[in-house]
């Protein structure tokens, strides 16, 4: 599916689609609601402070393994780009502590605490990757970010697989399939989103 709000292209994947019905179908204790809504506002973070630096937004993908925003950062400072990448897991952290603190057992903090923290993980093109590449010389983001990437994704990996061989829960597993598609994101129609741009999109 894909339309233009304006001047920016929104596209949504078929199985997003798919994986969003399958959720709303088997959820029975009305998690979808809480967990979309601290999604909508790490989105809506991201959202303000890129409107907020003037920046043009292209496109908005969601995808089955997340939301893809395209858009040319290469304008701004480095503290500005790492602004835009820490803001939505830091807003996601303080809410979440603040509903945590006034109820212990609201399901709504703890998705955005964990999704904050989700995203501060060192691995491009997750936030706390992208605010890592902002930081160092020209050209060699990429590679600055690629050793903490590879630890990430191999202790990860290394857990998922000890946690589904001895205690037969493949959670851990699926996560570390989720950040590697996340690290190495599929094809899109035949090419890469914002592949060839500088400041590619990143992952939110």
């Amino acid at each position: 599916m894909e339309f233009f709000l304006g001047k920016t292209r929104v596209y949504i994947s078929f199985w997003f689609l798919c994986l969003a019905a399958l959720a709303a179908l088997y959820d029975k204790s009305l998690l979808l609601l809480p967990l979309l809504a601290a999604v909508a506002l790490h989105e809506a973070v991201h959202l303000f402070f890129l409107l907020s630096f003037q920046i043009r937004i292209r496109s908005f993908s969601l995808l089955p393994y997340g939301a893809r925003l395209d858009c040319d950062l290469s304008t701004l400072p480095a503290w500005k780009k790492a602004a835009v990448y820490l803001s939505a897991p830091a807003a996601g952290l303080c809410v979440g502590l603040f509903y945590r603190a006034i109820d212990p057992a609201s399901i709504f903090g703890v998705f955005n605490l964990c999704l904050g923290a989700f995203n501060l993980l060192p691995l491009p093109p997750l936030d706390g990757g992208n605010a890592l590449t902002a930081f160092a010389p020209s050209g060699r983001g990429s590679r600055i970010a690629r050793l903490p990437a590879a630890l990430c994704l191999g202790a990860v990996w290394g857990g998922g697989v000890w946690l589904g061989l001895f205690r037969h829960n493949p959670s851990l597993l699926i996560l570390a399939l989720y950040l590697t598609l996340a690290a190495y994101p599929p094809k899109v129609r035949g090419r890469r989103e914002g592949s060839g741009r500088k400041d590619s999109p990143f992952h939110s």
